[in-house]
């Protein structure tokens, strides 16, 4: 059997007040609004946007292009705590909660808040030779380094954001993972983020030298960070770690070797 709840609010609240009390908090990608209120209550309106409401007729305030929704359903209560994400961190935001009874009263709360900023830390300390192209010798290879927002064809580049490992000899130690260190940081500042520059990538690329009549091999590969949003999830520190595998990119070859990427974000004022 399905049901519709259809919300009706009296055009003038009848209440003089239905909110006791409120909390408010926020991070880089969320924020969190408490209500509190004398008699069971639903929310019919909340959450954020990047523009200023607009007041309908009733004085009811509609957001425009709002971001983020509810982690989960509001219900009726007289206590109600929801989380809204993801916001983009850094801007400012206007936020509305509209509270009604099962009697059609009604009352509104607006606020403004400033998202914080994003702090990103991307480090490349070590690659790892899976197989160095050359079976009979070691290898000759350059690597490059790259942290980009947008997608891969077509990147976003962020201040330093590529590096280069001039070219040098390789070894596999027989295919069987030889490390080199690298050593690369990139240590951005805390900054606004634009909704392109949400997702957050890395990429590296290879070239195995070889001698003439042989072509160059070529490997590489690029992943996206799992950049978390939400209260409890939002910052990433200390720094986590994985192992980015770029195989071989050039037909009929076998060049193939991996990047640590260490990463870490936190979000500031």
């Amino acid at each position: 059997m399905e049901t519709l709840t259809v919300y009706c609010l009296f055009r003038k609240p009848r209440a003089t007040r239905l909110i006791s009390d409120q909390n408010r908090r926020f991070g880089g990608t969320w924020f969190v609004h408490q209500v509190i209120t004398y008699m069971p209550t639903e929310i019919v309106l909340i959450g954020a946007s990047r523009e200023k409401p607009l007041v309908d007729h009733a004085g009811i305030p509609q957001l425009i292009s709002r971001d983020g929704m509810p982690t989960a359903p509001p219900a009726l209560s007289t206590n109600h705590e929801v989380e809204i994400n993801p916001l983009f961190p850094g801007h400012h935001y206007f936020a509305v909660v509209v509270v009604t009874d099962r009697l059609g009263n009604w009352e509104v709360i607006q606020w403004e808040f400033t998202a914080k900023r994003r702090k990103l830390t991307v480090e490349f300390p070590t690659i790892h030779i899976f197989n160095d192209g050359d079976p009979s010798s070691y290898g000759e290879a350059g690597f490059w380094f790259r942290i980009f927002t947008g997608p891969v064809n077509s990147p976003i580049l962020l201040p330093d954001h590529d590096f280069h490992l001039p070219t040098q000899d390789i070894d596999d130690w027989g295919e069987t993972d030889r490390p080199y260190p690298v050593d690369f940081a990139f240590l951005g500042e805390p900054k606004s983020v634009k909704p392109e520059e949400m997702i957050v990538s890395v990429s590296s690329w290879g070239v195995e030298e070889d001698p003439w009549p042989d072509s160059n091999e070529g490997a590489g590969g690029f992943t996206e960070l799992p950049l978390p949003t939400g209260e409890s999830s939002e910052t990433v520190s200390p720094p986590t770690t994985f192992t980015m595998d770029c195989p071989t990119t050039t037909t009929d070859d076998d060049f193939h070797y991996g990047v640590d990427v260490r990463w870490s974000v936190t979000y500031v004022k």
